[in-house]
C-alpha cells in the first residue's frame, strides 16, 4: 500500500511540474514582448511560478532519493504538519490572492492583441483555469459560512 501511495504521489508531482512548465514558458514568452511586459504584476507571477515549480521538482527528487514519501513525511511532519494546520486559513487566503493577481494578468494580457497572439487558445485556457480556482475558493468559504475561518 505505501509503495502505490508512493507512486501517487509521485505522479501527481509529476502532473504538478508539466503544468508549471507550460505555464512558465508562456509567462516566459509573454515577458520577452515588449507590450506584454508592462502587464501589471506579471514579473511576480513569473516569479511566484518559477519557485512554485523548483520547489515541486525539489520534493520530486527527494522522494526518489530517500525511496519513500511516506516515510520522509513522517520524519518531516512533526515539525510542518502543525505549523500549517496552524497556519492553513493565511495559506489559503494567499494563495486565493495570488490565483486573483495572475487571473488579472492573464485579463491584461488577453485584452492586448500582440500580446494574445503569441499563445491565443493558451491565454484562454490558463484564463479559465484560473477563474475556475477562484470560484473554487469562493464556493468553499460559502460552503463553509465563514464558521471557523478565523486568521
Amino acid at each position: 500500500m505505501g509503495s502505490s501511495l508512493d507512486n501517487v504521489i509521485r505522479l501527481i508531482l509529476v502532473y504538478i511540474i508539466v503544468a508549471n512548465i507550460i505555464t512558465v514558458k508562456y509567462l516566459y514568452d509573454m515577458k520577452k514582448v515588449d507590450e506584454c511586459n508592462n502587464t501589471p504584476m506579471l514579473t511576480f507571477v513569473y516569479d511566484y511560478y518559477l519557485l512554485e515549480l523548483g520547489t515541486v521538482i525539489t520534493l520530486l527528487l527527494l522522494s526518489f532519493i530517500t525511496g519513500d514519501i511516506i516515510a520522509t513525511q513522517k520524519i518531516v511532519s512533526h515539525k510542518i504538519i502543525p505549523i500549517l494546520s496552524k497556519s492553513r486559513n493565511i495559506l489559503f487566503i494567499i494563495s486565493f490572492i495570488i490565483n486573483c493577481i495572475f487571473f488579472f494578468v492573464l485579463y491584461e494580457i488577453s485584452s492586448k492583441k500582440i500580446c494574445n497572439d503569441v499563445h491565443p487558445y493558451l491565454t484562454y485556457y490558463l484564463k479559465y483555469n484560473s477563474s475556475s480556482n477562484i470560484l473554487a475558493f469562493v464556493y468553499i468559504l460559502v460552503t463553509m459560512g465563514f464558521q471557523g475561518f478565523k486568521i
